[in-house]
Formats: structure tokens, sequence, C-alpha cells
């Protein structure tokens, strides 16, 4: 039986890598509303959509992930983990604020004076003054930039702000990020699989 890919949007890589293994698109027309295996699409789905299928039957989103998959919602996460367990356990982010709705505690901490701490608290490399900003629906780096307050971003558009690591990990003496390709099929238990070649 061949393997049937339903797609709503989708950079073309997924059809075409899946194709070349044999799977064919699902067509609307001729195919039965349940006559697919793989429901592909870059945005989320319902409760209903997710509900709704069958047991040989698979989405690209795994229900309730989406906290960990944008970027505000990941600081928030974040920042009340902090709160709850503190710095030693969730201090190795930086200092960050979900705008518009936390614009006022941003603009308090960019008024506020900074004093320098132990290299134990995760603020001991901040340099004062600098923000990353970056829009919470974009991604690959798409409009970030670096601010030194609120008169420098557009206060009124979703943004996430942090504070600028004065000493970023390096290699070779620049810095860099990690793009790695995780699928993650199961939450209870967890069990994720980690693209070896990367980026």
């Amino acid at each position: 039986m061949q393997a049937v890919l339903r797609i709503d949007s989708t950079p073309e890589t997924v059809p075409d890598a899946l194709a070349a293994q044999g799977w064919r698109i699902w067509n609307q027309d001729a195919d039965s509303e349940d006559d697919w295996h793989l429901w592909f699409r870059c945005g989320g789905f319902t409760r209903k959509e997710m509900a709704s299928a069958r047991l040989h039957q698979r989405v690209n989103r795994i229900a309730g992930a989406a906290g960990v998959c944008a970027k505000d919602r990941l600081l928030r996460a974040m920042s009340r983990l902090r709160m709850a367990y503190g710095a030693d356990a969730y201090g190795f982010h930086p200092e960050g604020f979900c705008l518009p709705s936390e614009r006022h505690r941003f603009q308090a901490a960019c008024s506020a004076a900074s004093v320098p701490v132990a290299p134990s608290d995760p603020s001991w490399a901040v340099r004062d003054g600098l923000w990353v900003c970056k829009p919470s629906d974009l991604s690959r780096g798409r409009k970030v930039c670096v601010v030194r307050g609120p008169g420098d971003v557009s206060i009124d558009q979703g943004s996430v702000v942090q504070r600028y690591l004065a000493r970023p990990l390096c290699a070779n003496g620049y810095k860099f990020d990690l793009r790695l390709y995780v699928v993650v099929t199961s939450v209870r238990p967890l069990r994720a699989f980690l693209y070896h070649d990367g980026l």
C-alpha cells in the first residue's frame, strides 16, 4: 500500500523528500477525507482535527507543544520555571520580556542600574544597555536586531527582547548558533531523534 501525504502548506522539500521515498500526495477530489497517512502543515491543528486522526494516521504536531515552539510562549514558560525553581536550575537563559504585554517591565529593567554579581549568576555576562529584539512570529533570524532600550523597539508589535550577552560562547572568535533538526515522536515516554548532519 502506497503511503499518502496530505499537505496544506509546507516547504517543497517535505513532499519532494517523501515522493523520493514512494509517497504520493493526497488529492482532495479523488481521495476520501480519511485516505492519508501523514498530514503535514506549517501551522497548528485544531483539537478536532487531531482527535479525528485514525490509528494509522499522524500529524506533524504534538498536542500542547505550541508552548515550546513559539519564542514568546517559550520565554514565558522559562520565566515561570525560573521563578518557581530559581536561577540555579533555570538561569541559563538571559532575562527577557514579551512585547507589548510586558512593556512596562521592559522599561523598568532598562531604567534600573545594573549591579555586577557573582559568576554563578547568569547575569554576570550581560552587557548593560543592549537587548536582542526578535519578532515573535518570524524565524531564521529575520528582523532580529540589537537595541538599546524601549525607544528603539516598536512596542506595539509582537516581539521578544532579551538581554544581550557580553561574552557568548564563540567558535574561533565568532558567535554562532546551532540549527539542529529533531523529530519528537512522543512526549510520554519522551522519544526524539536527532538528524546528525544538521545545517
